[in-house]
């Protein structure tokens, strides 16, 4: 009887083992995150020409200023109110071309402004490839202007001048 009691505590002892090495029993916690998908959609900016910087007829060898917000070229920003935008400035001509020499834009400043009448604040940068940072107003609106002034040498060449200035602007 000893020895049927024994070899039962065996057998069970031995099952006991062999379910243990089977049976995996790591406890896991169950942990859940929960990722929360977000949009916003803004207003398509909307960039135009208001008015192009015109330093009209120019008799040769005088200066022609164009410094004033009534005279100055002027473009119009319209987005979301009080949205960052970057405005890259693409091409900024520093001359005038035509049928003669190149005529030199001297004093080119760019300025912005939240009305479309004051010229507001100069960028921080103005020559090709910089870029400028704005807040558009609480409306969306944001102004733009070029002035600065040409004089045509003593000697130019009579004809048509001109050149184009490109910028682009991002919501940033």
């Amino acid at each position: 009887m000893k020895k049927s009691f024994k070899m039962k505590k065996l057998i069970s002892l031995s099952v006991f083992l062999v379910l243990i090495a089977f049976t995996n029993t790591t406890l896991r916690a169950q942990n859940n995150a929960n990722v929360l998908a977000t949009a916003e959609v803004v207003v398509a900016l909307n960039v135009q020409n208001v008015q192009n910087l015109e330093f009209g007829q120019v008799l040769q060898g005088d200066t022609s200023e164009l410094l004033t917000a009534g005279n100055a070229g002027q473009i119009s920003i319209q987005g979301s109110g009080d949205a960052s935008v970057d405005v890259l400035l693409d091409a900024v001509p520093t001359a005038l071309t035509g049928p003669g020499a190149d005529i030199p834009i001297n004093g080119l400043t760019i300025s912005s402004s939240d009305v479309a009448n004051s010229l507001g604040t100069d960028f921080t940068n103005s020559a090709q490839g910089d870029v400028e940072q704005l807040v558009l107003s609480a409306t969306g609106n944001k102004f733009v202007f070029f002035r600065g002034s040409i004089t045509p040498a003593g000697t130019q060449t009579a004809g048509s001048y001109s050149e184009t200035f490109t910028i682009t602007v991002n919501y940033n």
